[in-house]
């Protein structure tokens, strides 16, 4: 059994000829599409990378604020000053009232 010859008639070979002119434009289409849509991903991924380097610099801003409004807080709630002064100093033989 042997195979028939295809590349004598011209059917055949318009057939394989159009395949591959097919085959080529759709490879050219394919690679165009994919082209745009890496592109237009590219570009949404560089916006949202300026987003957060901007929401990151905010975050940065606010916890400096937040921590210097704490340090002040702080501040104002330690003790500067403890003043005692004694009732009784002479029941328990103490000088001065002071002490």
């Amino acid at each position: 059994m042997r195979i028939p010859p295809f590349y004598r008639n011209s059917n055949w070979q318009r057939l394989f000829a159009g395949m591959a002119v097919g085959g080529c434009i759709s490879w050219v289409i394919f690679l165009f599409m994919f082209g745009v849509m890496q592109e237009r991903n590219s570009v949404i991924m560089q916006e949202q990378a300026n987003k957060i380097h901007e929401l990151q610099s905010d975050i940065k801003i606010w916890q400096d604020d937040y921590k210097e409004l704490n340090e002040k807080n702080e501040e104002m709630l330690t003790i500067q000053k403890i003043k005692v002064e004694l009732t009784n100093y002479e029941k328990y033989e103490i000088k001065d009232s002071q002490s």
